[in-house]
């Protein structure tokens, strides 16, 4: 049975390489240009893995991290983000349940990553 994976990115380049690579792994994707679409779509109740971009046009990633805890959705969630300042520490305080990984992303790093989240039981 293959995993569903929601990637919510807006850059199209980082989006379409992350589908191609989850799916050569063997995971099912569905994939979302902004916050919006992913929450109006959502089926996440059924999915494996979230990985999310911080910085979206709109609503942003800590938006995404709200309506996942409000409505009380429990699936793993990997942020993605150029960031490297001061937001990740103060984000990383307010949900250490949290996996970030800063840009470029590269496989290797990826793959053990999705790893640790499966061997840690998070992934089902």
């Amino acid at each position: 049975m293959s995993r569903t994976v929601h990637i919510i990115e807006d850059d199209r380049a980082v989006r379409d390489s992350l589908e191609t690579l989850l799916a050569a792994w063997g995971y099912d994707t569905k994939a979302y240009g902004d916050a919006e679409a992913f929450v109006e779509a959502s089926s996440v109740a059924d999915s494996d893995l979230i990985i999310l971009d911080l910085i979206l046009p709109g609503k942003d990633g800590r938006s995404v991290l709200r309506w996942l805890n409000e409505t009380e959705r429990k699936s793993p969630t990997l942020l993605i983000t150029g960031t490297r300042k001061q937001p990740l520490t103060q984000l990383r305080r307010s949900h250490p349940e949290l996996t970030i990984l800063t840009k470029p992303l590269d496989g290797v790093t990826l793959r053990k990553c999705l790893s640790g989240l499966e061997a840690s039981s998070q992934i089902h």
